[in-house]
């Protein structure tokens, strides 16, 4: 969304603010990759004291470390080939608020100082006017042509969190997963979507397009993407369809934020769980309910595959790791995925 051209004192302290951002970004990437900097507490511990010897104010180093984070896993190790990295300013979710004054949106940023504020008025489209009423989380600044913009994250009005459904909704919950891209449950229906056909399906063509054409990287990565986002579309219409059937539908999904922070495991399973889009089809799910007028919930997945949905005993014996439940209980057994999505739903219905 376009600024409003602002005055050379506001113009200043952005472009400086700007300049500690990348600066902050640049030599706290080296530094990281020098050291071999793998696991997040690590590259916090090393790339936040010199976000803040750059100049930024906390908020902003907590956000210019997860960049680092995010660009350290991308970056090739052998040959230390960087991925591009984003222009513009990082803005801290608890560092701007939006206030609408007398008609006019604006952007009140902190700079980090006590007291001392930032005004940006925006330029909004009439489409656009209520919603940023729904806008929530950390946003970016970036300046193109001259002319600065700010990227800010609508959420959607069909996405609720702690928000119970009504009494009579009939809840689909939907377990994400590696081995099963979806495994939804409504009601006694299951649908299953197994990814590692596609997984796989798709690492042959990657191999054929290297063996093939192996100087077109670019058109490779756009292809990838591409086959992604069409089965992404596939999956997320087959289980909104799955949950018009019901009446009164709701849709539970996982609350997945920051899953590559909190869990440890091998080499093997961090290039499988990276292996697929899973914040993209959430947000077509969200986007295709959202159509049909569905409510989407978000749940603590936590315990969703140990739980036993029949007597409610939690033991991480309860699921084997070749993807079988077996509750040490009442011996109630099933698919773990299937079980997940039960207590998804059932979570649900409780919250």
């Amino acid at each position: 969304m376009k600024l409003r051209a602002p005055n050379r004192a506001k113009r200043s302290k952005l472009e400086e603010l700007q300049a500690s951002y990348r600066r902050a970004i640049d030599s706290g990437l080296q530094t990281v990759l020098n050291a071999t900097a793998q696991k997040p507490g690590e590259v916090h511990a090393l790339a936040y004291p010199l976000a803040r010897q750059a100049g930024l104010p906390s908020m902003y180093a907590r956000l210019a470390v997860n960049e680092i984070a995010a660009l350290e896993r991308r970056t090739h190790r052998r040959t230390q080939r960087m991925p591009e990295k984003r222009n513009g300013l990082g803005l801290p979710a608890n560092s701007y608020r939006l206030v609408n004054k007398n008609g006019c949106w604006a952007i009140r940023m902190s700079l980090g100082e006590r007291g001392e504020l930032l005004w940006l008025p925006l330029v909004v489209p009439e489409k656009l006017f209520q919603s940023l009423e729904k806008v929530q989380g950390d946003a970016r600044l970036f300046q193109r042509n001259g002319t600065w913009y700010a990227a800010l994250p609508f959420t959607s009005g069909s996405q609720t969190d702690g928000i119970a459904p009504a009494a009579k909704s009939a809840v689909t919950g939907v377990d994400l997963g590696i081995a099963r891209l979806a495994t939804a449950y409504a009601d006694g229906k299951v649908l299953t979507i197994r990814g590692e056909v596609l997984v796989q399906r798709r690492k042959r063509m990657i191999e054929h397009w290297r063996k093939s054409k192996p100087t077109r990287t670019a058109q490779l990565k756009l292809l990838q993407r591409r086959q992604v986002a069409a089965i992404n579309h596939s999956i997320a219409t087959r289980l909104v369809t799955l949950a018009v059937s019901q009446a009164h539908p709701v849709i539970a999904l996982e609350k997945l934020d920051g899953l590559l922070y909190r869990q440890h495991r091998s080499l093997r399973f961090s290039q499988m769980r990276r292996a697929w889009d899973f914040r993209q089809l959430i947000d077509l799910i969200a986007y295709k309910a959202q159509e049909r007028g569905i409510q989407v919930m978000f749940v603590d997945p936590r315990g969703t595959s140990t739980t036993c949905p029949r007597c409610r005993l939690n033991l991480a014996k309860n699921s084997s790791p070749k993807g079988r439940f077996h509750c040490q209980g009442c011996g109630y057994a099933s698919i773990t995925d299937i079980v997940a999505a039960r207590n998804i739903a059932a979570r649900c219905v409780q919250a």
